[in-house]
This record gives structure tokens, sequence and C-alpha cells, in this order.
């Protein structure tokens, strides 16, 4: 019985193959350019994708942390009081959760307020529901939740990494690209040295 050799010989063969660093006649100057290529992208990808991710993550994080303390310094959480019957809205066959209710509050600075707000459908007149305000009275969204700021970061990061990833593919791409076009060159000139002989011999 016999025994099968590892396909393509053994890993740090292999390695040191898409390294570039095994020594081979058949291996042409632009296949080592090549194989350098691979090497200094995958070397600029650990180390850049990292830092990127990073100073954007911290960039977003800063600036998200700082407007969610403004915003909770802002806002304010007032309760209304709904001066009408929330009616059903119907948009074709689905019926809307939430419709615009003329609504009174009290504004920060004790000042009454009047306008629409949104309820749930099954509202009466008369239900208090609590809402946010901003310091002069309007209505205004929520603050923020930190735990948007950590979402925020953490896409940002993301998509920092992945636009150094898609950068070091595109430089791959277009040197890979040039190299190919380098070795058609190289293939059509010996091709036009042996093809007479080769003639003579058919």
């Amino acid at each position: 019985m016999t025994r099968r050799l590892p396909r393509g010989g053994s890993f740090r063969r292999r390695l040191r193959l898409w390294a570039g660093l095994e020594r081979n006649e058949l291996c042409r100057p632009c296949d080592r350019v090549e194989a350098r290529l691979r090497v200094l992208t995958l070397a600029a990808f650990l180390l850049a994708a990292p830092l990127a991710a990073w100073a954007a993550g911290a960039a977003v994080y800063q600036a998200s942390a700082h407007a969610e303390q403004v915003e909770r310094s802002d806002r304010v959480r007032v309760d209304a009081v709904l001066l009408a019957d929330a009616r059903p809205v119907g948009v074709g066959f689905a019926v809307v959760p939430q419709v615009p209710v003329l609504a009174q509050w009290t504004a920060p600075d004790g000042s009454p307020r009047t306008g629409a707000i949104l309820v749930g459908t099954s509202a009466p007149a008369g239900t208090v529901v609590p809402i946010w305000t901003d310091r002069a009275g309007n209505v205004a969204q929520p603050p923020r939740e930190h735990d948007q700021t950590t979402i925020r970061t953490m896409v940002a990061a993301t998509v920092a990494g992945l636009a150094v990833a898609v950068v070091l593919a595109g430089v791959r791409l277009a040197v890979r690209q040039a190299l190919d076009r380098r070795r058609m060159a190289a293939w059509d000139a010996e091709w036009s040295r042996i093809a007479p002989r080769w003639m003579e011999y058919h």
C-alpha cells in the first residue's frame, strides 16, 4: 500500500511559496514581486486596520458621548394631557399604531404649552402621556441611550477596518493586473523568439 504525500507539500513549504521565499527556477521576477506584494498587503492590513478602527471608533465615541451629555442636559421629561381622543387612522389595510393628538403640558419654565404629540390609537382624552421637551418646552426626541453610542462606535470601527481592506485589495489588484500585462508581454516575446524554430521542426 502506497503512502500519499501531503498535497502541495508541508505547510511551511507552502507558506514559503506563498511568500515568495522558496527558491524555484520557474519563478519569474514578476512572480516574486507578486509574492512580496501579498506579504506586504497582509502586513499592512494587520497594522493599519486596527489603527484605523481604533481612530474611527475613538472619534465617533467621543462625539457621540458629547452629544449624549448635551441631549441629557437639554431634554426634560414632562407629563402631557391629551385634549382629544386618539382615533385610529387606516392606511390601506393597515392601521397606523400612533397618531398625532392635541395635548397640553407645562414647559420647564412653568408656562403652559399646547401641541400635537404621537400617542397610541386607544388613548382617550385626559390621558397623561410622558413626553420629552427641550428647555424651551418644545417637543423633542428622547436623549440617546448609551447603547446607541456603543453601537455607533462599533459600526465606525468596523467600517474603517473594511475600508483599509478595500483600499489594499484595490492596490493589490491594480499591481497584479500590471504584472499580468508584463507576463503576457514576456510570453509574446518568448513565443516570437521560439515560434520560428518550432515551426522548422513541424
